[in-house]
């Protein structure tokens, strides 16, 4: 059986490290990381994920201009994106099923448990994305 292929672009380098060595331990997922977005689109097309965790909010350019530039483009239409977002509170409720403008997103900080819940509702689902 293949792993789920992640593909986590954030600029906090400690995060993104965390994040990998975590979701990697569960033997489910392959992981690679981005800190610069110029550089996701070209990632995203090398790895071929199956779902992208992005942070919302980037040095230069948010999480929802790339997530545009990346279902523009034909070969990574229907990757669905899991945001990551530090300027929402965390809620009461299941965190893997907030949504906002039809994405899902996670509030940081986020638990690998909530993390592992809303990357496999991304893979249930026919994205995580606005249609």
């Amino acid at each position: 059986m293949s792993k789920t292929r992640i593909l986590v672009v954030d600029d906090e380098q400690d995060f993104i490290w965390l994040l990998k060595l975590n979701l990697e331990s569960t033997g489910h997922y392959t992981v690679r990381t981005e800190r610069s977005p110029a550089n996701v689109l070209a990632m995203a097309r090398e790895f071929r994920p199956d779902v992208i965790v992005l942070d919302a909010l980037l040095p230069g350019e948010n999480g929802y201009e790339i997530a545009a530039r990346l279902h523009a483009t034909a070969e990574l239409r229907d990757v669905p994106v899991l945001f990551l977002t530090a300027s929402v509170a965390r809620a009461r409720g299941p965190e893997p099923m907030r949504k906002f403008a039809g994405h899902r997103f996670l509030s940081k900080p986020v638990t690998v448990q909530d993390l592992v819940a809303g990357i496999e509702a991304c893979l249930r689902e026919t994205g995580c994305r606005a249609r």
